[in-house]
């Protein structure tokens, strides 16, 4: 999972690379039920939406996408995430962690960096 948040982030800096994030769309400052209210936040929040031009090279479960990258289900934590996601341009936004019974999320702070040796 780490490495997938890493890659998301990459490419995500070479699509956007002037606007290299300012502001996260998931505030870890602030507890889960917060950024579910209040958030996305940052460029995710700034109501510009990213056009995809050209053909979409890559195929993905027998759909053609633009990006064979996308966002994982943790920072996505309802509709607004998920459409912030793809007005940015990411194919591949990740709604749900499927679980098989109520779980609540973590208390503050439920987002905690890591640090990759060498990336």
């Amino acid at each position: 999972m780490a490495t997938v948040t890493v890659l998301c982030g990459y490419f995500f800096n070479m699509l956007y690379p002037a606007l290299m994030i300012r502001e996260p769309f998931y505030d870890p400052t602030k507890s889960y039920y917060d950024n579910y209210t209040d958030g996305p936040f940052g460029l995710f929040a700034d109501g510009t939406i990213f056009k995809d031009e050209g053909e979409k090279a890559y195929e993905f479960y027998g759909h053609k996408i633009h990006t064979p990258f996308g966002i994982p289900a943790g920072p996505l934590l309802n509709a607004k995430y998920v459409k912030a996601a793809l007005d940015k341009g990411f194919d591949l936004p990740i709604y749900k962690t499927v679980r098989s019974g109520n779980h609540g999320s973590h208390e503050y702070p439920n987002v905690v960096p890591i640090d990759i040796e060498g990336a």
